[in-house]
C-alpha cells in the first residue's frame, strides 16, 4: 500500500515538474529576449540520453529567435549607405567649389584632411558616448576620405610624388585595418 502510495506521489511530481519546465519556456519566451535553460524533469532526462539528435533539433528549433529587421536595416545598412551617400557628396562639394574658383588645390588637400579627421574624431567621441553604430561608421567613413584626398593630391593636383601618396595611402590602409580590429567592426 505505501509502495503504491510512493509510486503515485512520484507520478504527480513528474506531472508537476512537467508543467512547471513548460510554463516557464512560455514565460522565459516571452519576457526575455534571451533563452534561460529550464531543469528537465527526470522523464525528460531519460528521453535526451536515449534520443540525443532527436532532443538537439528540438531545443534548437526552440532557442531560434525570429529576425529583427528593425535592427538589421536601421542599425546596420542604413548608416553604411548613409556614409556612403556623404563621401559622395563631400566629392561633389568638392568639385563645385573647384568649378567655381572658390578653393585652390592645396585648400580643397588641406580641407579633405580636416573632414576626415574630424569624422574619426567625432566618430571616437560618439563611441565613448554608448553610441557604437554612429561612431563605428563615422571612423570608418574618415578613411576613404583620407584615401581620396591623397589620390586627389597625387593623381589630380600633383601636390605629392608616388612614392609618397602610396605610403600615405599604405598608411591608411593600416590604420583602417587598426581601427577595424580596435573597434571591433
Amino acid at each position: 500500500m505505501e509502495k503504491e502510495r510512493i509510486e503515485e506521489l512520484e507520478r504527480k511530481i513528474s506531472s508537476l515538474e512537467e508543467d512547471v519546465a513548460r510554463l516557464k519556456s512560455l514565460v522565459y519566451k516571452t519576457n526575455s529576449p534571451r533563452s534561460k535553460t529550464v531543469h528537465a524533469p527526470p522523464k525528460q532526462c531519460e528521453e535526451t540520453t536515449k534520443r540525443p539528435a532527436q532532443t538537439a533539433a528540438k531545443s534548437s528549433q526552440a532557442i531560434e529567435e525570429p529576425v529583427d529587421w528593425e535592427k538589421v536595416l536601421f542599425q546596420t545598412w542604413l548608416p553604411r549607405i548613409f556614409i556612403f551617400v556623404f563621401i559622395i557628396g563631400v566629392l561633389w562639394g568638392f568639385k563645385a567649389a573647384s568649378d567655381y574658383g572658390l578653393m585652390n588645390e592645396k585648400a580643397k588637400v588641406v580641407l579633405g584632411f580636416v573632414v576626415s579627421i574630424g569624422f574619426a574624431v567625432t566618430g571616437r567621441f560618439q563611441i565613448k558616448k554608448g553610441r557604437l553604430v554612429l561612431g563605428r561608421v563615422l571612423v570608418g567613413g574618415a578613411i576613404p576620405i583620407l584615401m581620396l584626398t591623397t589620390f586627389a593630391m597625387h593623381s589630380l593636383y600633383h601636390l605629392a610624388g608616388p612614392t609618397l601618396a602610396f605610403i600615405i595611402n599604405a598608411s591608411w590602409i593600416i590604420l583602417g585595418i587598426i581601427a577595424t580590429v580596435f573597434y571591433r567592426s
